[in-house]
């Protein structure tokens, strides 16, 4: 009897086009959910042992712009490389950057590379001591590559720090839609401990992961809408493929309303959020134990610099 297969990594569940579509359009503004989250992911720099001097924000508007200059002023001593995903949304972030820069008291400390260079390349490869990823991965198509490429960005016992939703996410909005016979509303996001099983595949080492729940709470149908189109997209492979027309809207409105009048505290309608914070280490270099080994140079360096004398 053939092995069985093994287990393959749980990407979430997307449409790589849809994804990329998406992407490509930019954004011109940082959501607030997402502002909310890297708060409370800034919180969890005070684990770390080192203060980064070089490190590199993945996308920046999506992760939160305001987040982002309170982060830089966190880290006056430190230099930052701002990537972002194509020229529209490079070019949004620097127009944003620079408006909200000149208000801030802390401004002062922004050197150029903090606010005014928004790259398409990503860093050279172990160079930063950190990443800073947030609100990200769970609109990757691909997140096993991206992990890749923020092992290869980090200097050794450089961290990799990121946020993204987790399963338990939109419950209630599934709920109604399943409820309706619809399409699902969003992806079905991926679980704290996939995550971690990536980390391990891309490389990083002493993965530590947790998680939270924010529970928003709505009594109106069109302000919860609103906010998630500025959230992000429905990027689910199933979703409905046409615009929706007029009665998806009443119906919608209809099992709104029902829920509003059924909720525990009636007049509101909670929505769920599960926040999944990731960190990661890159580690040293690991050398086969054979009778001819071979090394890269730089590797070579970073193992001499643990080495105790």
């Amino acid at each position: 009897m053939p092995a069985p297969d093994p287990k393959p990594l749980a990407p979430p569940t997307i449409d790589p086009v849809v994804a990329r579509r998406w992407a490509a359009r930019g954004a011109k503004q940082s959501a607030w959910l997402h502002e909310e989250v890297h708060r409370r992911m800034a919180e969890r720099l005070n684990w770390l042992k080192q203060r980064p001097t070089q490190w590199v924000n993945w996308h920046p508007m999506n992760g939160g712009l305001d987040g982002h200059l309170k982060l830089v002023a966190q880290l006056p001593q430190s230099r930052v490389h701002l990537l972002e995903a194509n020229p529209l949304q490079r070019d949004l972030t620097q127009k944003a950057l620079k408006a909200l820069s000149p208000t801030r008291w802390w401004s002062k400390w922004l050197t150029p590379s903090g606010v005014n260079s928004v790259s398409l390349d990503p860093p050279a490869a172990k160079s930063m001591d950190m990443v800073w990823a947030n609100m990200h991965l769970h609109t990757d198509a691909d997140p096993l590559t991206t992990l890749k490429a923020w092992r290869q960005a980090l200097k050794i016992d450089g961290v990799l720090m990121f946020s993204c939703l987790g399963p338990d996410s939109l419950l209630q909005l599934r709920g109604l839609y399943q409820q309706l016979g619809w399409p699902p509303p969003c992806a079905s996001f991926t679980d704290m401990h996939d995550w971690g099983d990536m980390l391990i595949a891309a490389g990083f080492a002493q993965p530590v992961m947790d998680v939270e729940r924010i529970q928003l709470s709505y009594q109106n149908l069109d302000v919860l809408l609103r906010d998630m189109r500025a959230w992000g997209r429905n990027l689910h492979p199933g979703r409905a493929k046409t615009p929706a027309p007029k009665a998806w809207r009443r119906a919608l409105n209809e099992a709104f309303n029902n829920a509003l009048r059924d909720s525990p505290q009636p007049g509101s309608f909670n929505l769920t959020f599960e926040i999944i914070y990731g960190h990661a280490v890159q580690p040293l270099p690991q050398v086969p134990l054979s009778g001819t080994s071979s090394i890269s140079l730089d590797d070579m360096r970073s193992l001499l610099a643990q080495r105790k004398p």
